[in-house]
């Protein structure tokens, strides 16, 4: 086990291949209150895997951990069944996402965070169009 800002880390591959079976596409890193869970220890080893993971977690202590996954479901549904969105991009469109998505790469953002900074994504007007092209996430 490997900690990450003193969060939990577990490695577990085979976790990831029933996630794959499940939803259908593959993941590298999950949050799951009060763990990170990553397929492989190169991705524990990526900065910007950890520190989007590390976004999750503190939007499930600020939600707390029902309200995290409230929120999530009731965005993804509303993209999914009323915005006829794709699964993948319901994903997307889901605040909790937007919000790690968009700062995963800013390594100081943690520190610098606000407070209950995911209420901000949830604004149909502040949400980016986030697509997955071959693999690989792009942020228009």
């Amino acid at each position: 086990m490997f900690f990450y800002k003193k969060v939990p880390v577990i490695v577990s591959p085979r976790f990831f291949l029933v996630l794959q079976k499940v939803f259908g596409f593959s993941f590298h890193a999950v949050a799951l209150f009060p763990v990170i869970i990553v397929d492989k220890k190169s991705i524990f080893e990526n900065k910007y895997y950890m520190n989007h993971e590390y976004i999750h977690i503190l939007q499930y202590m600020e939600t707390g951990i029902i309200g995290f996954f409230i929120i999530s479901i009731i965005e993804f549904l509303y993209a999914h069944l009323f915005l006829k969105k794709s699964f993948i991009e319901s994903y997307y469109y889901m605040s909790t996402e937007q919000e790690a998505h968009l700062n995963d790469e800013n390594l100081a953002y943690t520190e610098k965070r606000r407070v209950f900074s995911v209420y901000r994504y949830m604004n149909p007007k502040n949400k980016t169009k986030i697509i997955n092209e071959g693999g690989k996430r792009i942020i228009l």
